[in-house]
């Protein structure tokens, strides 16, 4: 079975889905799809065979396509969304999945009712090193995790539509939780708007999961360079995961610090010691494979031969309620807020 599909949002990222659904198994291109004129005559050009609409209803209305990837801005994804199910299509919908996790909720709740297929865009998610990661430590490789951070920093890209938090929390937010499959506890968050603008420029998050693990983000579109950096510290090893090193992305320390003796008791401090590890450091060999094609093969798969999403709607809930709470946290200034389990 091949899957027909349209492209709806042809912006910053949006314009990315034609190019790798044109080369994929399985899909046609069948439609592209966005209301401002400039971007639709700019993919006309580029893709100059593939039928282009500037309305939605009129796409849905051609019958054209099976299933729609929706690129559009965020604030507009749950009324897209929503009108793609309501027409019988698979939706693939960009991160955040919504604004609001009331929103996002009824999206999964029709995709469920309408047995329809709903990925939320995490891409990172399809990534071979993050792949790689998730194993390490579900293998134990790492032992017990005790902390992680993560910086996604950039100068620019600047946006007017959501804040620093919103834009790069969806992508760190999920890597976390999928590394250590499960959902925050509680989330801490304070937000600098150094531009002097309603929109957030920097952001600093704070999540505590069971265990407890703890998991620190920061993230900002004000910083002199590119860094998309996350360490994860356990019990056994140590890893750097550098998204924006190609040839040694991940690399692994056989190091860390414990007590001499743990469960004895100490007349005086001076008696007390710690042990520091420190051993060789691995570079593992990973796949190059472009994390949106495997995004992309993965909703062809569920779409036609029913395998189980690893993005699905109920994830994309998740996250929007973590940002949520990261939001309210951030205009309490850094009050805690405890997340309740949906």
């Amino acid at each position: 079975m091949t899957v027909r599909f349209a492209v709806i949002g042809l912006g910053y990222w949006g314009q990315n889905y034609p190019r790798v659904l044109r080369d994929l198994p399985g899909a046609t291109l069948a439609a592209l799809c966005d209301v401002d004129a400039n971007q639709l005559e700019r993919a006309a050009r580029r893709w100059p065979d593939i039928p282009t609409f500037d309305r939605i209803d009129s796409l849905f209305d051609s019958g054209v396509a099976d299933a729609v990837i929706v690129g559009t801005p965020a604030s507009t994804h749950f009324e897209v969304a929503s009108q793609a199910l309501g027409a019988g299509l698979h939706t693939l919908v960009e991160k955040p999945l919504a604004s609001r996790s009331d929103e996002a909720a009824k999206l999964n709740e029709e995709a469920l009712a309408r047995g329809l297929v709903l990925l939320v865009g995490h891409t990172f998610l399809y990534s071979p090193r993050v792949e790689y990661i998730r194993d390490v430590i579900a293998g134990g490789e790492l032992g017990s995790i005790r902390y992680l951070y993560s910086r996604r920093l950039n100068l620019g890209k600047v946006r007017n539509d959501v804040d620093a938090l919103w834009n790069f929390g969806p992508h760190d937010v999920s890597i976390v939780m999928h590394l250590l499959g499960s959902s925050p506890v509680r989330v801490g968050a304070q937000s600098l708007h150094c531009l002097g603008r309603p929109v957030g420029d920097v952001s600093f998050v704070n999540l505590e999961f069971p265990g407890p693990v703890w998991a620190h983000l920061h993230m900002s579109w004000l910083d002199p360079k590119k860094v998309r950096e996350m360490v994860i510290v356990g019990s056994k090893r140590m890893l750097v995961y550098d998204d924006v090193d190609g040839s040694e992305p991940i690399r692994i320390f056989d190091a860390g610090v414990t007590p001499d003796a743990e469960g004895v008791s100490f007349a005086d401090y001076a008696e007390f010691q710690i042990n520091v590890r420190q051993g060789s450091v691995v570079s593992p060999k990973i796949s190059g494979e472009e994390p949106l094609a495997r995004q992309c093969a993965h909703f062809i798969r569920c779409i036609t031969q029913g395998e189980t999403p690893i993005t699905p709607a109920s994830q994309g809930v998740e996250v929007v309620r973590v940002l949520e709470a990261a939001t309210r946290s951030a205009e309490r200034r850094g009050t805690e807020v405890k997340l309740v389990p949906a």
